[in-house]
Protein backbone atom coordinates (compact mmCIF):
# COMPACT_ATOMS: atom_id res chain seq x y z
CA UNK A 1 0.00 0.00 0.00
CA UNK A 2 1.31 3.15 -0.93
CA UNK A 3 0.42 6.69 1.22
CA UNK A 4 0.00 9.91 -0.48
CA UNK A 5 2.43 12.43 0.42
CA UNK A 6 0.57 15.42 2.14
CA UNK A 7 1.58 18.95 1.34
CA UNK A 8 2.13 19.41 4.70
CA UNK A 9 4.96 15.95 4.73
CA UNK A 10 6.46 17.64 1.78
CA UNK A 11 6.95 21.33 2.92
CA UNK A 12 8.43 19.21 5.93
CA UNK A 13 11.10 17.32 3.60
CA UNK A 14 11.67 20.97 1.87
CA UNK A 15 12.74 22.64 4.78
CA UNK A 16 14.82 19.52 6.67
CA UNK A 17 16.65 19.55 3.27
CA UNK A 18 17.99 22.60 4.12
CA UNK A 19 19.33 21.82 7.18
CA UNK A 20 22.64 21.21 8.61
CA UNK A 21 24.17 20.31 12.10
CA UNK A 22 27.06 22.04 12.92
CA UNK A 23 29.85 20.85 15.68
CA UNK A 24 31.65 23.86 17.57
CA UNK A 25 35.86 22.95 17.13
CA UNK A 26 38.70 24.82 18.79
CA UNK A 27 38.51 26.31 22.36
CA UNK A 28 35.84 25.23 24.88
CA UNK A 29 34.13 28.46 24.86
CA UNK A 30 30.60 29.51 25.92
CA UNK A 31 29.06 29.51 22.12
CA UNK A 32 25.81 31.12 20.99
CA UNK A 33 23.59 31.26 18.59
CA UNK A 34 24.04 34.98 17.24
CA UNK A 35 28.20 34.30 17.56
CA UNK A 36 27.17 31.00 15.14
CA UNK A 37 25.42 33.69 12.99
CA UNK A 38 28.41 36.30 12.83
CA UNK A 39 30.41 33.71 12.06
CA UNK A 40 28.43 32.73 8.94
CA UNK A 41 28.22 36.24 8.37
CA UNK A 42 31.63 37.14 8.46
CA UNK A 43 32.96 33.83 6.33
CA UNK A 44 30.08 33.45 3.85
CA UNK A 45 28.35 36.76 3.80
CA UNK A 46 25.18 34.89 5.03
CA UNK A 47 22.77 37.52 6.97
CA UNK A 48 20.71 36.65 9.68
CA UNK A 49 17.89 36.63 7.99
CA UNK A 50 18.38 33.81 5.32
CA UNK A 51 19.44 31.52 8.20
CA UNK A 52 18.15 30.46 11.66
CA UNK A 53 20.75 29.05 14.26
CA UNK A 54 19.62 26.61 16.97
CA UNK A 55 20.99 24.93 19.87
CA UNK A 56 21.00 21.64 19.78
CA UNK A 57 23.12 20.19 22.61
CA UNK A 58 26.31 22.17 24.64
CA UNK A 59 28.48 22.40 21.39
CA UNK A 60 26.09 21.57 18.49
CA UNK A 61 23.66 24.10 16.37
CA UNK A 62 21.34 23.29 13.91
CA UNK A 63 21.60 25.82 10.66
CA UNK A 64 18.31 26.11 8.93
CA UNK A 65 19.16 27.67 5.76
CA UNK A 66 16.01 29.47 3.70
CA UNK A 67 18.85 29.77 0.06
CA UNK A 68 19.96 26.78 -1.25
CA UNK A 69 23.16 28.64 -2.20
CA UNK A 70 24.11 29.40 1.41
CA UNK A 71 23.92 25.90 2.23
CA UNK A 72 26.01 24.87 -0.65
CA UNK A 73 28.32 27.69 0.41
CA UNK A 74 28.87 26.59 4.03
CA UNK A 75 29.37 22.51 2.43
CA UNK A 76 31.58 23.58 -0.18
CA UNK A 77 34.22 25.31 1.66
CA UNK A 78 36.70 23.19 3.53
CA UNK A 79 37.17 23.64 7.40
CA UNK A 80 39.88 26.26 8.03
CA UNK A 81 42.04 26.06 11.32
CA UNK A 82 42.35 29.64 12.12
CA UNK A 83 42.99 32.31 14.94
CA UNK A 84 39.15 32.36 15.39
CA UNK A 85 37.96 31.86 18.71
CA UNK A 86 35.76 28.50 17.14
CA UNK A 87 35.21 27.12 13.92
CA UNK A 88 32.57 25.18 12.54
CA UNK A 89 32.57 21.50 12.09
Amino acid sequence: MVVPRSAKLQVAKDALSLALVALVGGTKLAVSPMMVCDYLCIHFGIIDDTVSVLRHAPQDFIMCFHRWEDLEAVLGTPVVREATPFTLI
